[in-house]
């Protein structure tokens, strides 16, 4: 029988693929460059000396003071407001500057932090209110001096702050009135211009490029070469453009030289020709043009541009060559790792992954910590850069695992496995590695090398519980060791199955053992890693115990074989693998007697092989070799070990309960109480329905009870009644189970002997009464009370005296039921004293008594009052009377016929005569007469109350005697006769008060005898 007959051996779960959450980069699409960028200041000045504006506004104060005290009209006034129109001109233009370098640094800083709330605008506030005071002064001047030398300047000037105020519409209507007026003057280039802008910016280009042609008739107009520039773009819009270059190569020739304003603006016109470089793919001549221009320094930039440009028009191999190129001009520019970015990501747009690979290598090599880029350029960079670079290279694996994956595709898959494989070459300690290879495994196992899954999910799983994670997003790290760990297994079981296949057809021989091939190797060292790591996994556990076996056992390593078969049958006796193991290792060790011995004893010992046909043949091999020795033993105690040894071996012999009883026995003549005890109880646990299991049960519960071990034996005594109630014995068993849990005073107690109560109702009652003494006892008084009402007083049919004897433990226990249990006492007594007797008869008395004891006290109490013979006379009067009372109430406790409290009562009256007479003997002082002769004439009296005392004192000295009652009472009675003989007192105080606390009554009974209740 093979052991792999179960689906789940050697049958690899389906494993699914990795989860990957990778959000693919879109590329975008920078805007298109629709015209220059520069400020409107640039009309006036492409750079503006800063001057403070306080410095500006004095000036302008002092020379409107200066221009109010000149006469009107006179030239030497309009030299001055000619002057303050151009310090609010240079103002305006200085604060305008200012509010766009506030926004630019707004912009810069909001787009850095990832364009977080709300986006900045330009706050023009300031500078539109200096806009405002030039239109004021250019219209106060045209009014005043409207044939001036300068007319065309101020009305012009007018025209640029209507148009920073945003009126281009009133703007234009004055360039356009200037043009017409002074259509000779330089200021109508300038206006041409400014027209030019106003249709430039409304996108009306042929417009514009009218405007700014006819500016070029004007070769003196301060905004020439900016209609030469403007014209370039154009004719750019426009789609000519060969002609915008023509134009910016134009102002390049013409501005060389020039001012710094020409030079800032023939930097721009360098900087936006490659816009028509790009579009008439003019790389080379690009190139040389710069470098003939004193521009190499922007051709870097410019090639950045250019391959931006390039791929926003989607020409992405020619971007990635002028990238290269730039890279290859300025190898140690601070944009190089930028560029490389880019070429990777333009390479990925291409759809080329190979290409991807090779140039994410080159970001590694040549932009590495150890670089001469490196070298070159700031620390901060390099680390950035770094950074960078583990990103894209983890990135691009990713995200092309998850397409493959997602498409299912083979040559994805390997693509994948390659980024992979870089990203471990260039960053082999990295924090992702582990969550790399966990990917690498993944990949191996879809492409079905399963041998290289199963080493990466074994590298990962090696480096320790702790340490085997992977980081999906963000920080956090996922812990994969279980995972992995089983994936390991997995992947070596398919590793293995192909060579299975043929391994679990070939017949085992064990003269020829073949040798363990690699792959089984591999999956037996991953099955010892994972039952090492994870030992409470049980069904893989198992499945790795039953593949280990498999394999040595039909590789015919014999010494393997048989330990691995020893090990699941033992674990597994339950189970069919277990079943299996125990059929394919007797026939190993059938021939090594000694060996098959060993064997079948240990599988013996599991209740699951003793009865099948393996156990019954190896029973009968041992009976015929060890049967015969057990009766020539004559040593009690070995002779019983031998019995229960053979009894072991051979669980399916006819006689084994016969030989374990015989073990049972030999123990206990022996005195070996314990493995007596397991004898017997393995006799009742095995052998239920067998003859000696009674007996056995029986035997276990009379040992512990010899033992004193009162609670263990009546466990098995009532295991006894339970397991066999119709025994004879059954009873009596029950019996002393409660009668042991009595003795222990336990809460078990209760429901045993009721148990046996209900059972057994003609034996029951002295157990209910034992087990109300146990509960009084152990002081559980609820429980007492509980059983007397529930189980004694309606179970049973009682005498007077048991419901007297119940009801006063009931009132002795106190509680809400004392005074209530009083009153029954007192109502079944009424009913018929002469049946009441013995120890209900002295609790009768007891109930008495403590109702007339408190009488005593209070007679005491009464005085005997002098002054005179009358008074005398009445106080010993109301004393008589008291005296009568305490006789007539101790009386009563007398009538109950209770001895005991009988003496108590009989004492208590010879006190108060006692005291009657003591009490006569110092009477109070009575005018006219002495002590002595009060004394004197009361002599009768007192020999009267001590005759009296003496007499109930000899009645119940007699009642002790006759009784034999013999308690603090009797003694008390020998005392009262001492006193009056003239003796000295022994045994009690002269006045004895109530002791209520001091009888065996709770004080709560107490005080309902006292109240009567």
């Amino acid at each position: 029988m093979l052991l792999w007959h179960s689906p789940e051996h050697l049958a690899a779960q389906e494993q699914k693929r990795a989860t990957l959450e990778v959000t693919e980069r879109k590329r975008e699409k920078k805007s298109e460059k629709a015209g220059p960028s520069l400020k409107r200041s640039a009309v006036f000045a492409m750079q503006v000396e800063r001057k403070l504006v306080k410095g500006i506004d004095k000036t302008t104060r002092y020379l409107e003071k200066t221009a109010k005290s000149l006469p009107p009209r006179s030239p030497q006034r309009l030299q001055i407001l000619e002057r303050i129109l151009n310090l609010h001109m240079e103002q305006a233009t200085y604060v305008r500057s200012e509010e766009e370098r506030i926004y630019d640094k707004q912009y810069t800083a909001w787009e850095k932090g990832g364009k977080k709330g709300t986006e900045p605008r330009l706050n023009t506030s300031r500078s539109q209110g200096h806009w405002k005071a030039v239109i004021t002064e250019s219209s106060d001047i045209l009014q005043e001096y409207p044939r001036s030398e300068n007319a065309d300047q101020i009305t012009y000037n007018k025209a640029v702050a209507l148009q920073f105020l945003g009126k281009e519409k009133d703007a234009a209507r004055i360039y356009t009135q200037l043009i017409q007026k002074y259509p000779n003057s330089a200021i109508s280039g300038d206006a041409y211009a400014s027209l030019g802008d106003f249709y430039f910016d409304r996108n009306d280009f042929t417009n514009a490029q009218t405007n700014f042609g006819k500016a070029l008739k004007y070769k003196r107009s301060k905004r020439y070469l900016w209609s030469v520039f403007k014209l370039g773009w154009c004719a750019y819009n426009l789609g000519d453009y060969r002609k915008s270059l023509s134009y910016w190569k134009q102002l390049v020739s013409m501005a060389k030289g020039g001012s710094q304003q020409d030079a800032q603006l023939r930097e721009e016109a360098l900087r936006d020709m490659v816009f028509a470089f790009a579009e008439l793919k003019m790389i080379e001549e690009a190139i040389a043009y710069y470098r003939a221009n004193n521009g190499a320094n922007y051709i870097g930039p410019f090639l950045q541009l250019l391959a931006q440009i390039l791929s926003d028009q989607g020409n992405y191999a020619q971007a990635i060559n002028v990238l290269k190129r730039f890279q290859q001009i300025a190898p140690n520019d601070p944009d190089g790792p930028k560029a490389q970015k880019e070429i990777v990501s333009l390479s990925g747009a291409l759809g080329d992954l190979k290409r991807v690979w090779v140039e994410l290598e080159r970001y590694a090599q040549n932009y590495s910590a150890n670089s001469s880029w490196a070298r070159a350029n700031k620390k901060d960079l390099v680390l950035e850069t770094q950074a960078e670079i583990k990103d894209q290279m983890l990135y691009y694996a990713t995200l092309t695992h998850q397409n493959a994956i997602k498409d299912d595709n083979r040559e994805l898959n390997l693509a994948a496995k390659e980024g992979y494989l870089l990203f471990i070459k260039y960053h082999p300690k990295a924090r992702e590695v582990p969550g790399v290879m966990y990917y690498l495994a993944d990949i191996e196992y879809y492409l079905k090398d399963y041998r290289a899954a199963g080493r990466y999910y074994l590298e990962i799983a090696s480096l320790g519980k702790d340490k085997a994670v992977r980081y999906n997003k963000g920080d956090k790290p996922e812990n994969m060791h279980k995972e992995v760990s089983i994936y390991m297994v997995n992947a070596f079981v398919k590793d293995f199955e192909p060579e299975f296949k043929v391994l679990k057809k070939r017949k085992p021989d064990f003269k020829d053992p073949k040798p363990i091939s690699a792959r089984a190797r591999n999956y037996m060292k991953a099955c010892e890693k994972y039952t090492g790591w994870y030992p409470e996994d049980g069904v893989r556990v198992k499945s790795c115990d039953v593949g280990v076996a498999t394999i040595f056992y039909h590789s015919g390593q014999k010494d393997n074989a048989i330990r691995y078969l020893k090990n699941i049958a033992v674990k597994y006796p339950k189970d069919k693998e277990g079943q299996s193991a125990v059929d394919l290792l007797i026939p190993i060790v059938k021939d090594d007697r000694k060996d098959l011995l060993a064997t079948a004893d240990a599988l013996l010992k599991i209740p699951e092989y003793r009865n099948s046909k393996v156990g019954n043949d190896l029973r009968n091999i041992q009976r015929a070799a060890e049967k015969e020795d057990i009766a020539k033993e004559k040593d009690t105690l070995k002779r019983a070990q031998r019995s229960e040894a053979q009894a072991r071996k051979y669980p399916k012999d006819p006689d084994v309960d016969k030989l374990w009883y015989n073990a049972a026995v030999d123990y206990i003549k022996a005195g070996a109480i314990v493995p007596a005890i397991q004898a017997y109880l393995f006799i009742v646990q095995n052998f239920p329905d067998k003859p000696q299991a009674p007996e056995s049960l029986l035997q276990v519960g009379k040992i512990y009870e010899k033992q004193l071990e009162y609670d263990r034996a009546a466990d098995y005594f009532i295991e006894f009644t339970k397991k066999y109630p119709k025994e004879k014995e059954a009873g009596g068993a029950l019996a002393t189970a409660c009668t042991l849990q009595i003795a222990l005073n336990t809460p078990k107690a209760l429901p045993v002997c009721i148990a046996f109560a209900s059972r057994f109702p003609d034996n029951a009652l002295d157990v209910v009464e034992d087990l109300i003494i146990g509960a009084e006892r152990a002081k559980r008084y609820d429980q007492m009370v509980e059983i007397i009402r529930t189980q004694y007083l309606n179970r049973f049919k009682l005498s007077p005296n048991q419901q007297i004897v119940a009801y006063y433990r009931i009132a002795r226990a106190g509680g809400n039921d004392a005074g209530q249990a009083v009153a029954q006492i007192k109502q079944i007594f009424g009913q018929g004293p002469g049946n009441v007797s013995g120890e209900a008869l002295r609790y009768v008395g007891e109930i008495a008594f403590r109702e007339a004891d408190s009488i005593l006290p209070r007679y005491m109490k009464i005085p005997l009052v002098g002054g005179t013979v009358d008074a005398l006379a009445k106080s010993l009067e109301n004393k008589a009377n008291g005296l009568a009372q305490v006789e007539q109430t101790y009386q009563r406790v007398v009538a109950t016929k209770d001895a005991y409290w009988g003496v108590a009562a009989l004492y208590q009256m010879g006190l108060a005569h006692e005291h009657y007479a003591e009490a006569l003997a110092n009477p109070p002082a009575i005018q006219g007469a002495t002590k002595d002769d009060v004394v004197k004439e009361l002599a009768p009296q007192i020999a009267e109350r001590r005759k009296a005392a003496a007499n109930w004192y000899k009645i119940a000295q007699d009642t002790v005697t006759q009784f034999r009652v013999y308690n603090d009472w009797s003694l008390r009675v020998i005392g009262g006769i001492n006193r009056l003989a003239g003796k000295k007192v022994q045994f009690d105080d002269f006045v004895v008060q109530p002791d209520f606390l001091g009888s065996e009554l709770a004080s709560s009974m107490a005080g309902s005898v006292k109240n009567g209740k």
